[in-house]
């Protein structure tokens, strides 16, 4: 299968992107980079508000996985590994480095929820009634809340993947999701439907 027929078709055979890029396959990397960088800077802006931070540690992401590929396993889930890795590249860095308060790797209260659902559904001009209640939504979570939704709903991880990358176990991550998702229903009360609406727009805010 042609690397390139592979990144037209975004995320298809990863099994077999990922083993050309063990191989040596510069290609296979470079489109790896291609598939997965917008995603990584996503999520690493909502980790912490430092973008150029984000950035280098990125670069390093990927500097690290080039120069120890030879020597990686195999993975199923390229997102979920990079995902992994970046999150505990920032940390490492800001709490080297001190650059903001420390990021608690148990608690997730680094998950700076300035991130911003709000603001950036508000600079899409969702209508009045919509944008006003599903920032009263977003307010009512808590950070950790925010992060697994973003990670199962907007990163399509699984519930073992999820607690990897926050410090729980995989059983009260899925109680969690349950747990938000009800209360979120709860919170629409006769507007039921907007919950696919909510997500909709959880998932448009997270392109550039």
């Amino acid at each position: 299968m042609a690397i390139k027929t592979m990144m037209q078709d975004s995320e298809g055979n990863t099994d077999y992107l990922w083993k050309e890029f063990k191989r040596g396959n510069q290609l296979a990397f470079a489109s790896i980079y291609n598939l997965y960088v917008d995603r990584l800077f996503i999520y690493g802006s909502k980790l912490t508000p430092d973008r150029e931070l984000v950035k280098d540690c990125i670069q390093e992401v990927f500097f690290d996985l080039y120069n120890k590929r030879h020597s990686l396993s195999d993975t199923d889930n390229i997102r979920y590994y990079l995902l992994k890795s970046l999150k505990n590249t920032l940390l490492r860095k800001i709490q080297r480095e001190r650059r903001i308060i420390e990021l608690n790797k148990k608690t997730t209260s680094d998950f700076n929820i300035e991130y911003s659902f709000e603001k950036k559904i508000i600079e899409n001009e969702i209508e009045e009634e919509k944008k006003l209640l599903v920032k009263t939504i977003l307010a009512d979570l808590n950070d950790k809340q925010k992060e697994i939704l973003f990670l199962r709903f907007m990163q399509g991880l699984s519930y073992s993947e999820i607690s990897e990358i926050v410090d729980i176990a995989s059983d009260s991550v899925k109680k969690q999701v349950y747990r938000t998702v009800k209360k979120i229903r709860k919170s629409l009360g006769a507007k039921t439907n907007m919950i696919f609406y909510l997500f909709f727009n959880l998932q448009k805010v997270s392109t550039f």
